[in-house]
């Protein structure tokens, strides 16, 4: 889906739709953003002039869309992502691979379901993490019924929402915005509160731009936001996760990687695990194979390993994730419904297993 608007003044903006990867040009207001990190977060969306059209997700000057390889899972809900950084500022890439945030950059995404009708989008949510001199700090904005405001959800908020399966099937939940707290505790590394998507490794991927294919890195460093990157095809890439040209087990890290293991990495809320499902992680029993559970009952589901190979009824990483109680499953956050196609992916992965 291509939009755009009447032409202004020779001021266009490149959008770049983050479910077909492909940027267009489009007419944006006479306004710019509006995200200082010494304000505290205000109560609606609008004061920080993200949108030239919220409904539409259409960027303001200076919000940048950006797309990874392979995303979150989030209750099959679609999103819209963007980076902002300050005039005179850009993200530093740095010798080990990470990414280097100026006080005031900020990453925003949008939480979305297709309309039933087919016509346009139900917008839901809106985040938005800012990097401040203490560190980065997030907030939740949860989108009217109208989707002309999203007001700051302190204490989260519980949205009924619908959409169609891709066999056209209509399907419901209930979709939780997250409060506060929750934010912190998926980006929490450590101590310290850090972006999860926005990575090299997830960005590392071509998009149409211009009527030509170009790598998003090399795209982020041509406009001046990202320094200090000289090769992009030397950093590593996490593949699609369904993707099948690509062999399984990367598949499998790569959807481990950004489902899981924001919490099960060494400095992670699941580091008591011992489960480390991080893409660069290749010990077999940190990734879970013939692992142990750390607690009896019903973290482990009464199996005894997490990944048990070639028996995927018995594995109890995936008998998690098949779950949809709030005590048992996996993640706890953002999801309420099954991700049956990343079910499949891990049921064929431990199948493969010897």
């Amino acid at each position: 889906m291509i939009l755009s608007l009447p032409e202004l003044d020779d001021v266009f903006v490149k959008i770049l739709f983050p479910l077909v990867g492909i940027i267009t040009v489009t007419a944006f207001a006479d306004s710019d953003v509006v995200i200082d990190a010494n304000d505290p977060f205000p109560r609606q969306l609008s004061e920080f002039r993200l949108f030239v059209d919220a409904e539409k997700q259409i960027p303001n000057e200076g919000l940048i869309p950006y797309d990874v390889i392979t995303p979150l899972f989030s209750d099959y809900s679609e999103k819209y992502r963007f980076v902002y950084v300050p005039d005179g500022t850009s993200i530093e890439f740095q010798a080990d691979g990470t990414l280097a945030f100026p006080i005031g950059a900020a990453l925003i995404k949008t939480f979305a379901y297709p309309e039933l009708s087919g016509d346009g989008l139900d917008l839901v949510e809106t985040r938005v993490m800012i990097n401040r001199a203490s560190g980065w700090d997030g907030a939740a904005y949860a989108w009217n019924e109208e989707e002309t405001e999203a007001h700051l959800a302190i204490a989260g908020k519980r949205v009924p929402v619908s959409w169609r399966a891709p066999g056209g099937n209509e399907r419901s939940t209930t979709y939780f915005v997250p409060n506060m707290n929750q934010c912190k505790q998926c980006h929490r590394r450590g101590e310290v509160v850090e972006p999860l998507g926005f990575k090299a490794r997830h960005i590392n991927r071509d998009a149409s731009l211009d009527g030509d294919s170009r790598n998003q890195l090399e795209y982020l460093s041509a406009i001046g936001v990202l320094s200090g990157l000289s090769d992009p095809s030397a950093i590593v890439r996490t593949p699609k996760w369904d993707d099948q040209s690509v062999e399984l087990d990367a598949r499998v890290r790569a959807y481990l990687d950004m489902n899981c293991a924001h919490c099960h990495n060494p400095n992670g809320l699941g580091s008591h695990t011992d489960l480390d499902l991080s893409y660069a992680q290749t010990n077999p029993v940190h990734r879970g194979i013939m692992k142990r559970p750390t607690s009896a009952g019903r973290a482990s589901m009464d199996l005894y390993f997490a990944i048990k190979p070639g028996d995927p009824d018995s594995s109890f990483l995936l008998q998690r994730m098949l779950s949809t109680e709030a005590a048992v499953r996996m993640p706890q956050i953002m999801r309420t419904v099954v991700h049956e196609e990343g079910v499949t992916l891990i049921r064929d992965w431990i199948r493969s297993l010897d």
